[in-house]
């Protein structure tokens, strides 16, 4: 469909010498571009969505405060939420998910405000080279855990998490105190 409509479109004349007029061009594309069918949610998606709405509703509906505990999204689906967010709200109720937001934007702000230091880029020591890696790897698992709860499950992302946030907070706390 989309060759076609390229040829149809973005080609010479001559490849669409088979159309009468513009009024059939119009009608072939119409035909294959428009559809009454109604999209089925679960054939172009991994289902997570579906997964995160039944977690906060039932978190919500039953425990809102405190959560379902540690694993709370496989007591309430039986499988992993596949977000920190999700499963932080799960595990730990609004409490808990509040505390990992704090974390998370305290994170973030510090890996950027060390990214965008000039003093970081004017000279090659050992020490901005850790700077920028560690801030790049934060950034990295924190724009991650969106889709993905290894930063907040116990795991080899969490130690790698832990060991960046460690040195960010080391270099901040001497370059900004």
């Amino acid at each position: 469909i989309l060759i076609k409509y390229l040829i149809l479109n973005y080609s010479d004349p001559k490849f669409t010498y088979f159309l009468k007029d513009e009024t059939e061009k119009k009608i072939l594309l119409r035909k294959d571009f428009q559809t009454d069918e109604k999209i089925d949610i679960n054939k172009i998606s991994s289902g997570r969505l579906k997964d995160w709405i039944n977690i906060t509703t039932k978190t919500y509906e039953e425990s809102p405060v405190y959560g379902f505990g540690a694993q709370g999204d496989r007591f309430l689906i039986n499988q992993t939420s596949s977000s920190a967010f999700i499963y932080a709200f799960s595990s730990s109720g609004i409490i808990g998910f509040f505390f990992f937001c704090i974390l998370y934007l305290r994170s973030l702000l510090i890996s950027i405000r060390l990214l965008i230091r000039k003093d970081n880029y004017l000279k090659f020591t050992m020490k901005n080279y850790f700077t920028i890696l560690a801030s790049l790897n934060l950034i990295f698992l924190l724009i991650r855990s969106f889709f993905e709860s290894s930063i907040a499950v116990f795991g080899i992302d969490f130690l790698v998490f832990i060991l960046c946030l460690a040195i960010t907070e080391l270099i901040y706390k001497e370059k900004y105190a």
